[in-house]
């Protein structure tokens, strides 16, 4: 049986304002009504409480070292997305979902014309 590593492998170095803006956003998704945002959000930001490795930066600055597995990658940026949409005003100026359609279109038939 070949070694497995267990040690994630997507990794993100932040300095201190953006650790704590993304456990910030963590917490307040707790508040969120939805249980499996609010769970998921608790469950993420202890993770990464208890297992992100700080250090100092050369200018002597502080920093933190996330480490994520696919799945939590995933889960984060779904956070991230729920945050963004619960707490912004911003409009959506274009139905991109049409334009994915459009260009998967024009893909798929230049494909069956190889």
């Amino acid at each position: 049986m070949a070694y497995q590593d267990k040690t994630p492998p997507i990794r993100l170095d932040l300095d201190k304002s953006f650790f704590n803006l993304m456990l910030e956003i963590l917490n307040k998704n707790e508040g969120v009504t939805t249980n499996s945002i609010n769970d998921r959000a608790k469950r993420l930001k202890d993770k990464l409480l208890r297992y992100t490795r700080p250090y100092d930066l050369e200018d002597g600055n502080n920093a933190a070292r996330v480490a994520f597995f696919n799945r939590e990658a995933s889960e984060m940026i779904d956070q991230l997305l729920v945050f963004v949409a619960l707490n912004s005003d911003m409009e959506i100026e274009l139905d991109y979902y049409s334009v994915l359609l459009k260009i998967r279109e024009e893909k798929n038939s230049q494909a069956k014309e190889e």
